[in-house]
């Protein structure tokens, strides 16, 4: 069964994100920051990580790099909410921290909120890359 760590500050989405991964068959582990993040990464390991971007005591580019030193082979998703805006530029922030991410090594980036299904799929998909690399 693979592993997935989920480091994500905000509560309701780490507990969504648990529901979904368990109910699909995967191990879920949690953190609540890329510090608790790097910290579990590092005792338990794990076979995907799924990474906020922003995020109090180190941020998810940070915790992206950090993790990619640790184990360079591992899948990293970051994630990111979307805020709602009239002038367009913190949708624009918002996509430029997901390519910052990707540029530091995350392999995917989603916004907030996500389909449930594509997101599960999308892990699928990352999981059987990985074990065929």
């Amino acid at each position: 069964m693979a592993r997935i760590l989920v480091i994500d500050d905000n509560e309701e989405f780490r507990a969504s994100v648990k529901d979904l991964l368990e109910t699909s068959g995967y191990d879920v582990a949690l953190a609540v920051d890329g510090e608790d993040g790097i910290q579990q990464f590092e005792q338990q390991g794990c076979d995907l990580v799924v990474c906020d971007v922003f995020m109090p005591r180190k941020d998810g580019l940070e915790t992206i790099t950090e993790i990619l030193k640790i184990s360079p082979a591992t899948t990293v998703i970051s994630t990111t909410g979307y805020v709602a805006s009239t002038s367009g530029r913190e949708e624009a922030l918002e996509v430029n921290y997901l390519n910052a991410a990707q540029k530091f090594g995350a392999a995917h980036t989603l916004v907030k909120p996500f389909d449930p299904d594509e997101f599960v799929a999308l892990i699928q998909r990352c999981l059987e890359d990985a074990s065929h690399g």
